[in-house]
């Protein structure tokens, strides 16, 4: 066997929970001597993580996905078909597994190579793509793009089976995008495992007494990465000097960023992009975490790992990730009056907090790298 996978960049960086499990997929591969090669787009932050866990990447300039200029897109992917055909057949591939449906135009079934593909996302409103909207009807630009969409962007027929991290990726897979429900595979995410005693205590670095009690969030600063919704949450326990509300993620909106920190710079801390990220988890008392929309919520795990107990929206893919009241909360989704309670009785309740500690060291378990890429492999070999 010798799989090639193929990502593009979908962020400054490059890093983001997609990113973070190829990586981790790739240095469990690298520990289990099967072959692979990565093709990416970009020498950016995660093309630097590749090659300093020793990922064997290589650079291929994909064109952007974008239904404009499509005639010129036309004999780029052509291009890109070409060079990707020529890496399988001098690399003697056996397994393609593509991260985004729309990289699969870049492929060809009569390569003989089975192909497979992943699918992360999840929408709350699961509606079929259709080639016409009400408030677009005699748009031909709407109507362009969205034969584009359902064609390209999002056509799965390629792919012999698609792999989704949740079951609220498939049902998006198989509502909004017609995928048969019989070619749809469930794999978890999966984290290598953390020693939380190889990081360190961060708290005095930033600031804090040791007695402060840390509430992180971790994501893109964006609506619906709830990033307001933890700000409101911060305010309205602005009177409990102990606590301390630290967000830690990038933006790509930088006057959104600048209105963040002057209308709540008071009560949160934003660290933005971190490398050190597991110093956060290893100094955090609670992981707060209240996005909009997940499929599945990787931070969640990694927070897990560090015996830290959860509190989140009750949403499609969080709440695939834990159960309501076995190592933290899952809240009516809007009710900041809810999470606040909730906030103040763990990290209060010293009994509570406890049980609720050793409960997500535990459940960790249930997200390890291992387990995934044994899936994964699995699927592969059988199909």
């Amino acid at each position: 066997m010798k799989i090639l996978f193929i990502k593009e960049k979908r962020s400054e960086s490059g890093i983001e929970g997609i990113s973070i499990y190829l990586l981790n997929v790739c240095i469990e591969l690298n520990r289990l001597g099967i072959a692979y090669l990565v093709l990416y787009n970009s020498r950016d932050l995660f093309y630097q993580k590749m090659v300093e866990n020793n990922v064997k990447v290589e650079i291929v300039d994909l064109p952007p996905s974008s239904a404009y200029n499509i005639l010129h897109r036309y004999f780029d992917v052509l291009k890109i078909r070409k060079l990707i055909h020529s890496i399988v057949l001098k690399e003697q591939i056996t397994i393609i597994n593509v991260h985004f449906p729309h990289l699969l135009s870049y492929l060809k079934t009569s390569w003989g190579v089975p192909i497979y593909a992943h699918w992360h996302g999840a929408f709350v409103d699961n509606k079929s793509l259709e080639y016409f909207d009400r408030k677009n009807i005699l748009s031909p630009v709407s109507l362009i793009n969205n034969i584009y969409k359902k064609h390209v962007v999002y056509n799965f027929s390629k792919a012999k089976n698609i792999v989704c991290p949740s079951i609220a990726a498939k049902n998006t897979a198989s509502q909004c995008f017609l995928v048969p429900e019989n070619k749809i595979k469930i794999n978890k995410y999966g984290l290598k495992t953390i020693n939380p005693n190889e990081y360190t205590n961060i708290k005095s670095e930033l600031g804090f007494k040791s007695t402060d009690k840390i509430i992180l969030s971790v994501g893109r600063e964006t609506r619906s990465k709830g990033v307001e919704d933890f700000c409101n949450v911060a305010l309205s326990l602005k009177e409990r000097k102990d606590f301390k509300f630290v967000f830690l993620g990038g933006y790509r909106d930088k006057k959104y960023h600048e209105h963040l920190i002057e209308k709540y710079g008071d009560v949160v801390s934003f660290m933005g992009m971190r490398e050190d990220i597991n110093n956060f988890y290893r100094s955090t008392d609670l992981f707060l975490f209240l996005s909009h929309r997940e499929s599945a919520g990787l931070v969640l795990a990694e927070a897990m790992f560090f015996s830290v107990p959860l509190i989140s929206w009750d949403i499609i893919g969080v709440n695939e990730m834990f159960v309501d009241g076995r190592n933290g909360y899952l809240c009516e989704f809007s009710n900041i009056n809810q999470v606040v309670s909730n906030v103040v009785k763990v990290l209060d309740d010293e009994e509570l907090y406890e049980v609720f500690s050793k409960a997500s060291l535990k459940e960790s378990s249930k997200h390890t790298i291992d387990q995934s890429v044994e899936n994964l492999i699995n699927l592969f070999e059988k199909g």
